[in-house]
């Protein structure tokens, strides 16, 4: 019998040392917490649908660390095991499927809860199992000092990595979603795609900075869809703006041959991760020459390879150029296939930004004074530090 822990990113992933993600709670003795007990068959803890719970505390009070996988943020205490987050959806139904089943819905969970403020608590707001994911949408409690305090976020597996979210009253994210917004000026004219939409949050940024523009999203598993719509304002983004831009969601396979648009995409957007990695076809030549296929003339592609804050080689990386050089790891890998496709045209790039992750933009150098220009301020400093990948010596 082992318990099944909740367990929290290392803390060092933030380039700004200075910020610090932890949810620092007064911690509730450990004989106070419930545990989760484990077998081969079982796994149990409170009573599905009536109750929050508090996960299990190392003896010293605090969450148990973990080192951070190669995406982007991470929600600490939520670093979940297979077993138990296989589980979760079964322990913790969603409140349509309690009430369906005539049980009462669960109103918290997982709580964090603090002797002083009972009101301070990590909300789950569903819990869903597919053969894709698990999916957990959370709401992160406002009096936290975690940089996205009062924002829903969406989680889709077992690294804590947060896939989309809805952070209200907030025009911007503060993470590599943000440079999405950066491609229009430097496409010609048409639809842009996203290639792995999870809730939304992209086409979100682009309805707020270019309202105009037609977005197609793909994401392969339709439940995400359906709670996104539902708690993450994916389907505010499906109606038409004033000035004619919408978002099209297609339930598919982004990869597919049918994930494409009549005349081509002037753009695409490719965040497409699986348990905290780039999915394993992007390491592959043969798929970005499909891609390139569905542009139109003059068309690029911009992708989130990864996070920095590992090296994609388990240590700190610096600089792209370190990143780019982990021979025989993920990010490294999407590099070189990208780069196979377009010698002399991948350009790359770190985000100086809550995430570390690695960006790569296909196609000629453009003129980099002339593209700050054309973005929202606060991207300018950054698309004026791309460079070619060729320069970094890699």
């Amino acid at each position: 019998m082992l318990d099944c822990t909740i367990s929290a990113p290392h803390h060092s992933f933030l380039l700004q040392s200075a910020v610090n993600v932890s949810l620092r709670k007064t911690l509730p003795k450990r004989s106070q917490a419930p545990r989760f007990q484990l077998s081969s068959s079982q796994c149990t803890a409170f009573p599905p649908c009536q109750r929050s719970f508090t996960p299990p505390r190392s003896d010293q009070g605090s969450l148990v660390p973990a080192l951070p996988r190669p995406h982007t943020l991470h929600i600490p205490g939520l670093l979940l095991t297979t077993t138990l987050t296989s589980r979760l959806s079964r322990a913790y139904p969603p409140a349509q499927r309690c009430a369906s089943e005539g049980r009462a819905p669960m109103q918290t969970a997982p709580a964090f809860e603090d002797d002083e403020n009972e009101d301070e608590e990590m909300q789950v707001i569903a819990v869903a199992s597919t053969e894709y994911n698990e999916i957990v949408v959370l709401r992160i409690p406002e009096k936290t000092d975690h940089p996205y305090a009062g924002a829903k976020v969406l989680l889709l597996d077992l690294t804590g990595n947060i896939h989309s979210m809805l952070w209200e009253g907030h025009a911007w994210t503060y993470s590599y979603w943000d440079e999405f917004v950066a491609l229009p000026p430097v496409i010609p004219e048409g639809p842009v795609g996203f290639l792995g939409l999870a809730g939304g949050t992209g086409p979100a940024l682009y309805r707020r900075q270019w309202p105009a523009l037609q977005v197609e999203g793909w994401e392969i598993d339709g439940e995400v869809v359906r709670l996104a719509r539902e708690h993450l304002g994916l389907a505010d983004l499906e109606r038409p703006t004033e000035e004619g831009g919408r978002l099209v969601v297609n339930v598919g396979d982004a990869l597919a041959p049918e994930a494409s648009v009549e005349g081509g995409f002037a753009g695409l957007v490719v965040d497409l991760f699986s348990h905290g990695t780039a999915l394993p076809e992007l390491w592959e030549a043969d798929t970005w020459r499909d891609l390139k296929a569905k542009l139109r003339p003059g068309g690029r592609i911009l992708v989130n390879v990864g996070s920095a804050s590992t090296g994609l080689q388990g240590n700190a990386s610096d600089d792209v150029t370190e990143f780019s050089r982990g021979a025989g790891q993920p990010g490294r890998l999407v590099l070189e296939a990208m780069q196979e496709v377009w010698p002399g045209e991948l350009l790359v790039r770190r985000l100086d930004t809550l995430s570390d992750n690695v960006v790569a933009l296909t196609g000629p150098l453009p003129d980099l004074d002339r593209w700050a220009a054309a973005v929202p301020p606060n991207l300018a400093k950054g698309v004026k530090e791309f460079k070619l990948l060729e320069a970094l010596g890699s």
